[in-house]
């Protein structure tokens, strides 16, 4: 009787959050058994096309993860003003967000078409989304990278000693480093794929000047391209990325997502000015996958995933007096402060560089010995935190490296809000990666902190009056001011 009674609560749960766990039959329903009819929801219909399966295809098939990107969210908004969260709408995001996760990590070939394996088959092939263009490939046409490694030196997302310009003008406090508890920098890469880099490309975007003639004689607003079911494209995408350089024998590589990685860092950022140029193993621990689609009730999606050992939870600043092990947090340090950033000394943060195979790159801004001392503040909802363990009970039964990742969050913008920071407020309200935005968990509508959507609402290109629709990556773009001259 108990076994029967878990069961039919397993069975309960399935249901609830619109997924679909039985195979096709013959005289299956088309949207391979997704929809809810006894769903009364005057708010919003979610999986009306019924793609809320392991593959957004709406194959059904085998019940197995694809590498079908989703071109959409599976969702319509029947109520005008909806604009908080509600789990019976927001599981269509986290679907979409799963799906989209699965799809972006599946083995590729070389030009970021995926492979026709499984995603555990082939685990030395890049991902799909390492096929992305990087910022310098976008904006300064640097070659591309051919020998498989990744180049790193990014410790923030506006790191300047990779980009030229004010740290300021980009996301709030997004350029104070991550500290790990082995005292390395966490290290930070942005890419877009072809769709968004052809799009900027197409309109001049990639400078200044182009950004100004834009504004003056196209529009006001950037509008990057959605992705859509009826046109058959996935749209714009960017993949923010955070790694930790694992340490032989201390850090656990099989809960990582690995890759071999150059850093590269100019002697002035280095406290003994010797460049560094040094070979690593890198481990993920974030990523934020942004999509650009057409659905109504949203334009821009922030699918955010951090690797499950970042850091606890810490609901009103209180962590959980337990001995687990985090990348971004030591209970031994009594006298950390929480999700407080280093404060350098000059006017950037200095690397060091120590003998052997523990480099302790940002050892000069430790606490006592420690590393930053991150905690979740806005705890993950129950409804995507259920989503998320049913994706991960499944690929822990493939012995799946992305078992060990979580998401967050699908943060969306209800599509009657429009564009610019009056009407940012995103669905869920608060947001914050603790490997992206660490410092930046307090929910301050002003300024954007604990919010993708907040934040990203203040988003101009390189030319400050040109809105960039949501992306901060236009404002790489080079710095040539000599309109006047140029035609």
């Amino acid at each position: 009787m108990k076994k029967l009674t878990v069961i039919a609560f397993l069975s309960a749960i399935v249901i609830i959050l619109g997924c679909p766990s039985k195979k096709n039959t013959v005289g299956a329903p088309a949207d391979c058994g997704c929809r809810n009819p006894a769903d009364t929801n005057t708010v919003c219909q979610s999986f009306i096309d019924g793609r809320c399966g392991w593959c957004a295809d709406k194959t059904c098939e085998q019940g197995d993860f694809c590498s079908y990107m989703p071109r959409d969210v599976d969702f319509l908004q029947k109520t005008d003003g909806y604009s908080t969260f509600i789990p019976a709408c927001q599981n269509a995001f986290d679907w979409f967000s799963w799906q989209s996760f699965i799809a972006v990590n599946w083995p590729a070939d070389a030009n970021g078409d995926p492979l026709s394996v499984g995603l555990n088959d082939k685990p030395e092939a890049p991902r799909v989304w390492e096929s992305y263009l990087t910022l310098p490939e976008v904006f300064d046409n640097a070659p591309r990278q051919s020998d498989g490694y990744m180049m790193l030196g990014a410790i923030s997302k506006a790191a300047d000693h990779m980009f030229d310009g004010s740290l300021d003008d980009l996301e709030p406090g997004s350029d104070k480093p991550l500290i790990d508890r082995n005292l390395n920098f966490t290290l930070y890469e942005i890419k877009v794929n072809k769709i968004e880099a052809d799009y900027i490309n197409k309109n001049g975007l990639t400078t200044w000047c182009g950004q100004k003639r834009f504004y003056d004689s196209v529009s006001t607003h950037v509008q990057f391209p959605s992705g859509s079911y009826k046109s058959d494209s996935v749209g714009a995408i960017e993949v923010k990325t955070g790694w930790r350089v694992l340490i032989p024998g201390v850090d656990d590589p099989t809960h990582f997502y690995t890759r071999k990685a150059v850093i590269v860092v100019d002697s002035k950022y280095v406290v003994t000015k010797v460049p560094i140029r040094d070979t690593v193993t890198v481990g993920l621990v974030a990523m934020h996958l942004i999509r650009n689609v057409s659905t109504k009730g949203s334009s821009w999606i922030w699918s955010s995933f951090e690797q499950v050992e970042n850091a606890p939870d810490c609901p009103n600043g209180k962590c959980p007096p337990d001995t687990a092990w985090y990348s971004f947090y030591n209970p031994k340090c009594t006298t950390c402060s929480l999700n407080t950033a280093p404060v350098k000394t000059g006017d950037s943060y200095l690397w060091s560089v120590a003998n052997g195979p523990n480099k302790q790159y940002g050892r000069l801004y430790a606490t006592n010995g420690y590393g930053s001392q991150i905690g979740r503040i806005n705890v993950v909802e129950s409804s995507t935190d259920s989503i998320s363990t049913l994706w991960r009970n499944k690929l822990k039964g493939i012995n799946s490296v992305w078992q060990y990742y979580r998401l967050i969050g699908s943060q969306w913008l209800n599509a009657e809000d429009s564009r610019g920071p009056a009407n940012t407020l995103g669905i869920p309200t608060a947001q914050a990666n603790t490997a992206m935005e660490s410092y930046l968990q307090i929910v301050k509508p002003a300024t954007g902190s604990g919010s993708c959507m907040s934040c990203h609402g203040f988003a101009t290109g390189k030319y400050d009056k040109l809105n960039a629709d949501l992306s901060f990556v236009l404002k790489f773009a080079r710095k040539d001011t000599l309109c006047s001259k140029q035609k």
